[in-house]
């Protein structure tokens, strides 16, 4: 099975937010289930094991700071592939997400290129563990927030696929 991920699309976010209730029915009547996770939980996707070893806010890394009326979250992850085949990875896959509004979510900062940021693309080796921070802003003030991956692929045959949807919470005022 050839595997393209797709990022997180904003109707992901209007449609799970942070309730993470239940599962969501799409299109062709293929039933995907929400999971929620703490920090330090081990998440097994459907093509990686993923643990967010530390998420916080800081006052700046890696030699970002956050812009006016924001405050930036730093949060590390340990991603094994447990596929087999080469995936292609990237900042892409992840969303944070902080409130119950349709536009309380955001992709990582990009344009800082220290080695320990996870790079905007890569490929993750079958079998491969890495472990990188990504910088995301979120508005100052947020008291909770949450990493969000969703499943994506493509069929052999040209079809596209939604997994489960996985949300590893945590709390801004007191992370890890």
């Amino acid at each position: 099975m050839k595997r393209t991920i797709i990022c997180l699309l904003l109707a992901v976010c209007m449609a799970l937010g942070l309730t993470g209730c239940g599962g969501v029915l799409f299109s062709g009547g293929q039933e995907s289930e929400s999971h929620e996770y703490s920090v330090g939980d081990d998440v097994e996707t459907m093509f990686f094991d993923l643990t967010v070893d530390s998420a916080a806010a800081v006052e700046s890394a890696f030699g970002c700071a956050p812009t006016a009326g924001n405050m930036l979250v730093d949060v590390c992850v340990t991603i094994t592939n447990t596929f087999g085949d080469d995936l292609p990875m990237g900042t892409f896959d992840f969303q944070i997400q902080w409130g119950d509004g349709d536009e309380d979510y955001g992709w990582p900062v990009e344009g800082y290129t220290d080695p320990a940021l996870m790079p905007s693309e890569y490929t993750l080796a079958g079998g491969e563990t890495v472990t990188y921070h990504m910088l995301f802003e979120v508005p100052a003030g947020s008291e909770q927030a949450c990493i969000a991956y969703g499943d994506y692929y493509t069929t052999e045959d040209g079809e596209e696929g939604v997994g489960d949807y996985y949300f590893v919470f945590f709390p801004l005022a007191s992370a890890r």
